[in-house]
């Protein structure tokens, strides 16, 4: 992964225009991770630590069957994920954002903790980005969430 250091919004907007480039039939996701994500659990989904994905889908159908009032028929099984996630269970989702914006505060919202306010140091938290095309994401996410619901054969 490349690393591109940026010390003000102004030069974080310039790299984002230079990097991202808008045209096209591109969308881009971002999301940001502050000091406190240890590199072995950055980037990954909860589902993926400590043996959870090995109960992924016997803890998706528990929620689901536990409150049938928050997790309807009706809704998709992204939009099911997506709320297990704004709850706290672990699925194989990440926090990401549409906005670069959303990505930078979060890189930085815990970047100045009171030690180093005091001695003017500030951490480094990143925001990473990644682009999809526009036709083929819709399709990626029922791919992607369509696996959470299978069990994990051991052979």
């Amino acid at each position: 992964m490349k690393k591109i250091p940026i010390n003000n919004l102004n030069e974080f907007l310039d790299k984002l225009q230079k990097n991202c480039p808008t045209e096209g039939n591109l969308m881009y996701f971002y999301r940001g991770e502050g000091v406190y994500y240890k590199a072995s659990v950055s980037n990954k989904p909860k589902v993926f630590a400590n043996g959870r994905i090995a109960n992924e889908d016997r803890i998706l159908r528990d929620a689901i069957r536990l409150f049938p009032d928050v997790y309807t028929s009706k809704m998709s099984t992204f939009q099911k994920l997506v709320r297990m996630r704004h709850y706290g269970l672990a699925v194989r989702l990440l926090d990401i954002s549409l906005s670069p914006l959303v990505a930078l505060f979060f890189a930085c919202c815990d970047s100045i903790d009171a030690k180093a306010t005091e001695e003017k140091e500030h951490k480094e938290g990143h925001v990473m980005y990644t682009f999809s095309n526009k036709i083929h994401h819709q399709l990626n996410i029922m791919i992607v969430t369509s696996f959470a619901y299978c069990p994990i054969l051991h052979i």
